[in-house]
Parts: structure tokens; sequence; C-alpha cells
């Protein structure tokens, strides 16, 4: 998002620059297949989107407007055939997803990830100060969630607040 600060006193070569690599990153969140990423992404597009509006013309808004729906188009159809390249697994994910009832349960029986985060959270602050360590996080998350499988936080920042609390979370920056 920064690198669009200036974006109207670049050349036309910057611009096209800045663009494309805009476009690669939405493309590369595609192929990764993180929807948390995917969805970060698309709010810095909409974000990107709203600032384009503002800063120019009234005259030039509706070229914004259809540039932002084309690129909507463009990225929706590239979806699926990267997303086949890659193993399909994205669109099979979010179809999933649209198929869950937005309870805690369904949720946290359907996305393993949410009942790993609520024990890793309830350990942290059970531990808040120094953490329980690093090499005790798969057995202390088992152990809270009364799992037979070794799982981690699936989240970086909950495993540095696990491994030893807010200082090696400070680490990290």
């Amino acid at each position: 998002m920064t690198s669009f600060v200036w974006f109207f006193e670049m050349s036309r070569a910057h611009r096209i620059w800045r663009l494309a690599l805009f476009v690669m990153a939405g493309v590369m969140t595609v192929c990764c297949g993180a929807r948390l990423i995917m969805l970060a992404w698309v709010l810095c597009a909409a974000a990107l989107t709203l600032w384009f509006l503002l800063q120019v013309s009234p005259k030039r808004r509706l070229m914004v407007l259809m540039c932002a729906g084309l690129s909507i188009a463009i990225c929706a159809a590239d979806i699926v055939p990267v997303d086949a390249l890659t193993g399909a697994g994205f669109v099979q994910r979010m179809a999933h997803f649209s198929q869950v009832d937005f309870t805690y349960e369904s949720i946290g029986t359907q996305f393993p990830r949410l009942q790993i985060w609520t024990g890793a959270l309830s350990l942290i602050s059970d531990n808040a100060l120094l953490g329980s360590g690093q090499v005790n996080e798969k057995f202390a998350i088992n152990l809270e969630l009364e799992w037979e499988r070794w799982f981690r936080a699936h989240q970086t920042d909950f495993s540095y607040l696990l491994a030893g609390g807010p200082l090696a979370l400070t680490s990290d920056c």
C-alpha cells in the first residue's frame, strides 16, 4: 500500500510496474491458498481503489471504477486456472466454507485451527509472563485440547508467546 503513496506523481512506466507487482502479489496469494492472506490482499485492493477514487478528479472516477471492475473480473477469472494448476484446493476449500453453519461449535469442528488457537490462547494466558518453552508447545496444546495429534499453534505470534512470552514475541520484530 505504501508504494502507491506518490502514485499520481510517478511516470506511466512506474505506475504500470506498481500495479503489476500488486497483481502478482494477488496471484501468489491464490497459489499459496492461504485464505487469510487472500482476504488481506482483497482488503488492500479495496482500500487502494477507495484511495484512487478520492485522489482522482470527479471526471476520472468512472474510469477508476471500470478499471477496478475489470481487475476484479480478471483476478476472478485467473483464480480458477491457477487453482487447477495448484491442485484445486482453494475452490474446494471456499465451497466447503460456504456450507458451514456459523456457530462456534460448527466452525470449530470444521476448522480445527480455531480450536488450536483457542487452546493456545488459554495456554498463553496461563503462562503469560515467561511462556512454557518452545519444546513444550506441541505437548502443552495436546494436553489442553486432549487430542492425540501433535499440533503447533498454527500462528507464529501464538507460537512465540507460548515459547517465551512477550519477550520472545518482541524479539521477532
